[in-house]
């Protein structure tokens, strides 16, 4: 698996923005209101949106997803979604600078090859193994968001 500079552009635009709007004073603020909320002291009512019929969303191609690599159009489409929820439905949404669903696929993907590694126990493909993990380290590398 390698990631072409198209899909990598993408990648690190999308979370350029993201991160610029995790770096907003006003995500401590809304941090801070939620920590209130659930150490049942709140200052405020609260508001979350995060059921969202996704398939219904598409207006703008805002969410139209650009990357040709499966990993990439998986980080692509968290990134989208959360920079549409921000500008569209934000309420007191937090934007973190993390990509959460990328971790965990990251961790899917590094389980699934240990299993095949430890089943199978075939030493020849240790090295496209290793290929295969360092390219899922170089996707998230290229999002230029804090994991």
């Amino acid at each position: 698996m390698s990631v072409s500079r198209k899909d990598r552009d993408v990648l690190r635009d999308l979370g350029k923005q993201v991160a610029e709007i995790a770096a907003l004073p006003v995500q401590q603020e809304t941090i801070s209101l939620w920590k209130a909320l659930n150490g049942l002291k709140p200052v405020r009512p609260m508001v979350m949106i995060d059921q969202i019929p996704w398939h219904e969303m598409e207006v703008d191609e805002e969410l139209t997803l650009e990357t040709e690599e499966e990993l990439c159009r998986e980080v692509e489409t968290t990134l989208r979604r959360t920079l549409y929820s921000w500008r569209h439905m934000g309420a007191d949404m937090v934007v973190e600078p993390v990509v959460d669903d990328c971790v965990d696929t990251v961790l899917a993907v590094l389980s699934v090859l240990e299993v095949v590694l430890y089943v199978l126990d075939v030493v020849d493909c240790v090295e496209s193994v290793l290929d295969v993990v360092l390219s899922v380290l170089c996707v998230l590398a290229l999002v230029d968001v804090v994991l």
